[in-house]
């Protein structure tokens, strides 16, 4: 994996802000001619740019290619001046290097205008702090490419005088300085490998020195995963796990973005391919990442490599287990049907990092819904008295993916009996409502759990209320009582005897046979799908 970010760091190397670069104030900015003369005086600006940096603390001196007024001009602290003179030299000799080192002819010219300038020229609200931008003919220096490499390399030569470290390295092979630090996540501004405690050493090894990688590929690393987090076209977000996908090209590989927002079009055209075996043909490697940022640590949840096309097609297979009547959803609604805050309202924020680890896995991966998912799913059904549209996906979803067969619509002939028991229960349903309007209690409200759990503790007492319920409405509805009473023969020529308890995953049938039973009745009933689309969404969506 990290080779992999090594070889696309060279690939997007365009796209990347320089290296050892950091944005800072400008204070002032100064012309040269291609022979190093001042062109006209320098200018006051008030600005922010990216410029060559490294860090200094305490009395380190060591100059930037970009440097305050002290470093490049010499200008000095009131009592200070034998410090401005060191700082000034030691800017001068590191000038004198990279225009040796380079033969660029703009940082001779920067080097010709430092070495004749005089403190006694420079304007009087010039500070020794400011820092000074130098453009050689109206090109800023810093901003060449050339410029820019040369300074990486520096820098990393500068780190690697402080390594006490040298062998091959695990990444390139090469025997270098050994990265005493790797360089922070830009998103997490965390570093990926660190060893500050001593439980995360080994082998007496501390600092980065567990893992050995060199500097010049530490920095690849964590400018690539930086580049990576903050590009819309590889990242996706969510709450807990913040994900990159990548491959040998720098082009977007694949979208994530229906998984979070179920957005139908894109999910149809990832079935087309999928349906007509398109998605499998893509062998093209692609890299996944998992990161978690934890009291300033980057913890790795998730790793893997597949190709770009076993990757779609498990996506494909996930939005096609988990079809209901023509609906797929995305992950953010998926996730808050299955959740529950004692104060009642609920955000994304509390979705546990299991629920979000999981589904990911599933659709990413190919592996079937872990058990959790189908408990939790159940448990929520009974404890509201209803099956909402994305837990019905979700049963759905489980099942098929542990090889059972589920249609996405009601199947009067499904070979499981725990299926047609739940039909049973959305027709006792509909006949209780058919004979009383406006009920403060339903069968549902008070039988649902029971019903999918003990089915032989309540389905005999049901059927008894459901022959008044059909007397009432021989005598007062014979077309609704017709239809009803074939219903129910229906139903009930399909069970054969009333089970004492349901498994999970027959009480899985049972709810999404009373799904389907209840979407067949209310198919065409603009009244009744929307009063069921508003329990559906009083029960996902944040409060």
């Amino acid at each position: 994996m990290l080779q992999s970010l090594v070889e696309l760091h060279d690939k997007v190397i365009d796209e990347l802000p320089p290296a050892a670069y950091k944005e800072r104030p400008i204070g002032w900015e100064v012309e040269l001619s291609s022979a190093g003369e001042l062109q006209g005086v320098p200018v006051e600006v008030s600005d922010r740019k990216n410029v060559p940096n490294h860090e200094r603390s305490g009395r380190a001196s060591r100059p930037r290619l970009i440097d305050t007024a002290e470093y490049v001009l010499g200008l000095p602290e009131e009592n200070k001046e034998s410090r401005a003179k060191r700082h000034h030299e030691n800017f001068r000799d590191l000038l004198q290097r990279a225009a040796d080192e380079t033969g660029i002819d703009a940082l001779k010219a920067y080097l010709n205008y430092v070495e004749h300038s005089d403190v006694a020229d420079l304007p009087e609200e010039m500070g020794r702090r400011d820092i000074v931008l130098i453009n050689v003919e109206g090109e800023a220096v810093h901003k060449r490419p050339d410029v820019q490499a040369w300074w990486s390399d520096y820098i990393d030569e500068v780190k690697g005088e402080k390594m006490t470290e040298h062998g091959p390295c695990a990444v390139c092979g090469e025997e270098r300085p050994i990265a005493r630090l790797h360089g922070k996540i830009r998103r997490f501004d965390s570093k990926l490998i660190s060893y500050d405690k001593p439980a995360y050493r080994s082998y007496g090894k501390e600092k980065s020195y567990g893992a050995w990688t060199c500097q010049k590929c530490a920095r690849k690393i964590s400018r690539t995963l930086s580049w990576l987090f903050d590009s819309e076209d590889h990242r996706y977000y969510f709450n807990n796990v913040s994900w990159v996908f990548w491959t040998e090209d720098p082009a977007p590989a694949i979208s994530l973005q229906p998984l979070k927002d179920g957005d139908p079009n894109k999910i149809k055209r990832l079935l087309s391919g999928y349906y007509d075996g398109t998605l499998l043909e893509n062998d093209t490697p692609l890299w996944a990442l998992g990161i978690e940022s934890n009291e300033g640590r980057l913890i790795v949840k998730h790793q893997w490599r597949k190709t770009t096309g076993r990757v779609q097609t498990n996506l494909a297979r996930y939005f096609d287990a988990m079809e209901t009547g023509g609906q797929y959803f995305g992950a953010t609604r998926l996730m808050m049907s299955l959740i529950q805050t004692a104060s009642g309202n609920r955000t994304p924020g509390d979705i546990p990092a299991w629920i979000e680890a999981g589904l990911m896995d599933t659709a990413l991966t190919g592996r079937p819904l872990a058990a959790p998912f189908l408990l939790t799913a159940l448990d929520r059904n009974q404890a509201l008295g209803r099956v909402s549209d994305p837990r019905a996906a979700l049963l759905r979803l489980y099942l098929i993916t542990h090889e059972h067969a589920m249609p996405s619509a009601l199947d009067p002939d499904h070979e499981r009996q725990s299926y047609h028991l739940g039909r049973l229960f959305a027709t006792l349903e509909e006949i209780q409502e058919a004979a009383h309007h406006n009920l403060n209690t339903t069968i549902t409200d008070r039988f649902f759990k029971s019903a999918s759990t003990s089915p032989r503790s309540v389905f005999g007492n049901l059927m008894s209320k459901a022959q008044a319920h059909l007397s009432n409405l021989r005598k007062n509805k014979k077309g609704a009582y017709k239809n009803l009473q074939k219903q129910l023969g229906a139903v009930t020529n399909r069970i054969h005897d009333w089970p004492a308890t349901l498994t999970p995953e027959e009480q899985a049938f049972f709810s999404l046979g009373y799904y389907h039973q209840r979407e067949e009745r209310f198919s065409g009933s603009p009244d009744a799908e929307t009063a069921d689309a508003d329990a559906n969404e009083s029960d996902e969506q944040p409060a």
